[in-house]
């Protein structure tokens, strides 16, 4: 699945960016290269800590397994899902999350 990074030329100049599906990752940078290389980071540390706060909110009884979106719609072999074209289709993925065919497997499956 491929995110959709937003590039804005800053009045002090560079570019301020975020990520447009997951607002909270944010950055900025002199060059549109750099600002993309700080935007991946705000999005790793984003992603991380959003995981941590889940984590200690848990029940004990919660059962926690990694999932992979795939865009086919369908649920592959794990060799196979490695494979999987990284361009989605953002109106066929909302298309096929209200028809129930949002794919994902278990990491290791």
């Amino acid at each position: 699945m491929k995110l959709t990074a937003v590039f804005e030329p800053a009045r002090e100049g560079g570019y301020t960016c975020f990520v447009e599906e997951i607002p909270a990752a944010i950055s900025q940078g002199e060059t549109i290269e750099e600002a993309k290389a700080n935007l991946i980071d705000a999005l790793r540390l984003v992603l991380q800590c959003q995981r941590e706060l889940a984590e200690k909110e848990l029940s004990p009884n919660a059962v926690r397994e990694p999932l992979q979106l795939l865009e086919t719609g369908s649920l592959l072999p794990p060799k196979e899902a490695t494979q999987v074209p990284s361009r989605i289709d953002c109106n066929l993925a909302v298309a096929n999350r209200r028809a129930g065919k949002v794919a994902c497997r278990r990491s290791g499956d």
